[in-house]
Parts: C-alpha cells; structure tokens; sequence
C-alpha cells in the first residue's frame, strides 16, 4: 500500500502533462507515457536537490515555481524533444494549473 501512494502522483502527474505534451507536441508525433512520467521523476528528484539547497536560505515560493517552470521546460526540450518554444508553452501550463490547484487548496484549509 505505501508504494501505491508513492507511484499514483507520478501516474496522475504523468497523465496531466503527457496531455498537455500531446497537445503541444508536432503533428504526428508519438509521445510516450512513460517518458513523460520519467519526466516527472526526474521533475521530482531535481525538485528534492534545488530544495535541499535552498531550504537554509529559506527560498520564497515565486523563486521555487521559477526554477520548477526551467528545469521543467529544460526536461522536456531534452528528453521528450519538443521545439523549445513548445517546451515552455508545455512547462507553463502544467505549472500554471499545479499552482492554481495549490491556491484552491490552500484558499480551501487555509494553512
């Protein structure tokens, strides 16, 4: 059971931004889930390095979106060849709708 609450976010996360990768992606072109859930493994992995860093300086959320966006957008133009123009478009939404999903629920508990 503690390994289905450890992979079915990288699974739904997945989803999310294959989705929106298919969208952005060519015409005609195959984009794996896999890959894109790879993506956000390593998405996650980079995310724990950056934090680890930046806790002691107690970085602000609006810098830690930031460099989430780049190293999102970077991971995508490389491992999932996308246009680099279509890489940002991809990285902005999915990070754009993950922030609003965060803003909804802290708005809702209000922690």
């Amino acid at each position: 059971m503690p390994l289905l609450l450890i992979v079915v976010p990288y699974v739904i996360s997945g989803a999310i931004l294959w989705f929106i990768v298919h969208q952005c992606a060519p015409i005609g072109s195959t984009i794996s889930l896999w890959e894109v859930i790879g993506v956000i493994f390593l998405l996650g992995v980079a995310q724990s390095v950056w934090q680890g860093v930046l806790a002691p300086a107690s970085s602000p959320w609006l810098l830690d979106t930031l460099i989430h966006f780049a190293v999102l957008a970077l991971l995508l133009f490389g491992m999932i060849r996308l246009t680099f123009l279509n890489a940002l478009k991809a990285a902005a939404m999915y990070v754009t709708l993950f922030l609003g999903i965060s803003v909804v629920i802290h708005t809702v508990t209000g922690k």
